[in-house]
């Protein structure tokens, strides 16, 4: 399943276990609200508790898909600014996106594949905010990022380098295998 549909289905996911999550909220401060001044109301607190278990699950469940929908999205929207760019390149270059490749299994998603009359390149978009830092034989980078409160946090993110080397292994080791040698080069595009 490609990346486009995933971003759709994560986002219908999280649409639908949001509200779940939020009917359940309201639920449970109705009938709180109602028990405290002395109403009926349409279901009991007994009745109403297994509602709201479900309603908590489904919060959880919101926020797994949500976060991997935003996540998706982002990079997503790096990989079109890279197309972006590279839609750019003469008519002699033809770029091929989302290719999925294997050896001896190893698994990789190339993000754009070029295809030039001097070789192949392969890039790797990112749609990191921040400050990033790291060198190339570092496993992971480090992200510093400023909140809208001015509260600085950092995150490590996987060597972006490490990972296009990566790739252009594996599509080596495919074109070797089939007989087929020509230059393969790496590159980061980072957007953000």
């Amino acid at each position: 399943m490609d990346n486009k549909k995933k971003r759709k289905i994560y986002l219908i996911i999280s649409i639908i276990t949001g509200c779940i999550f939020g009917c359940g909220i309201l639920g449970f401060i109705y009938i709180w609200f109602n028990m405290r001044q002395g109403t009926d109301t349409i279901i009991s607190f007994e009745q109403f508790i297994p509602l709201f278990f479900i309603a908590i699950l489904c919060g959880g469940i919101f926020q797994v898909f949500y976060n991997r929908y935003k996540r998706l999205n982002s990079g997503l929207q790096g990989e079109e600014k890279s197309q972006n760019v590279l839609s750019k390149l003469p008519s002699s270059y033809q770029i091929l996106s989302n290719i999925p490749i294997s050896f001896d299994n190893r698994r990789a998603e190339i993000d754009n594949l070029i295809l030039s009359p001097r070789g192949i390149v392969i890039v790797e978009s990112k749609n990191y905010g921040g400050n990033i830092s790291g060198n190339e034989q570092d496993k992971e980078w480090t992200q510093s990022k400023t909140s809208n409160k001015g509260n600085i946090y950092t995150n490590t993110i996987k060597n972006p380098v490490k990972q296009v080397n990566r790739q252009v292994y594996i599509l080596s080791q495919i074109l070797k295998e089939n007989g087929i040698r020509c230059w393969i080069d790496g590159y980061v595009f980072m957007a953000g």
